[in-house]
């Protein structure tokens, strides 16, 4: 009778077990940010904002501050940014106005250099530009809008009388509206505190198209 009973419930194991398998338990690995700049194990010099490995006279420097490492990565480019917070509207063909942020251009250039934890958990972020490859680059942008404006220019001689000069002369100054904005930051990266010399001003391009307007009243 008892090898019956044991029998049967051996029978009756097997065929739960196989049924309804052992759940197995599943271990999350807590998750860790991949960084791909060095931890400082010392308090850096750069917390307080100045740093003898990165000199003022050529790289500016932010840091950002915050409770996690993400967080205080995105304290750092927004510190940065703010040095070139500049916005300027320009009009467009469709009569509509669009603003341009000056801070995306130059934040291509943005690296994060270090990271330091205090004994609070705070997390210090340093981000740096570099003052001479952001400098070449803003005159590049510079160089380019002003080899724009100057073909404009050479391609309106012929026609100053008609309607057509009065756009090209519109569009123009939306140009050095932009190259305003990036001579702005141009000083701000460079020692070059006057920007880059353009052969066409603003003044230029306004005296041209009061001269048209007028010419087209009397018309």
């Amino acid at each position: 009778m008892f090898k019956k009973i044991s029998i049967i419930y051996l029978i009756v194991f097997m065929f739960s077990t196989s049924l309804f398998p052992a759940t197995k338990l599943i271990v999350r690995k807590p998750y860790h940010k991949k960084v791909n700049y060095p931890k400082a194990q010392n308090k850096p010099d750069w917390i307080s904002g100045i740093s003898r490995e990165y000199p003022e006279n050529k790289y500016l420097i932010s840091i950002g501050k915050a409770n996690s490492l993400r967080i205080a990565e995105e304290n750092a480019r927004m510190n940065m940014s703010e040095l070139f917070n500049v916005e300027i509207e320009v009009k467009q063909e469709d009569g509509g106005v669009a603003t341009i942020t000056s801070t995306e251009s130059l934040m291509v250039g943005l690296e994060l250099k270090s990271y330091w934890v205090d004994e609070n958990g705070i997390y210090y972020v340093l981000a740096i530009i570099n003052r001479e490859k952001a400098s070449e680059l803003l005159r590049k942008k510079i160089q380019k809008i002003n080899n724009y404006i100057e073909y404009l220019m050479n391609s309106s001689e012929k026609s100053k009388s008609n309607l057509p000069y009065a756009v090209k002369l519109k569009k123009i100054l939306n140009k050095i509206k932009l190259r305003e904005m990036y001579n702005l930051e141009f000083r701000v990266v460079s020692s070059n505190k006057k920007g880059v010399i353009s052969k066409y001003s603003k003044l230029d391009i306004l005296k041209l198209l009061k001269e048209t307007s007028e010419s087209t009243v009397k018309q």
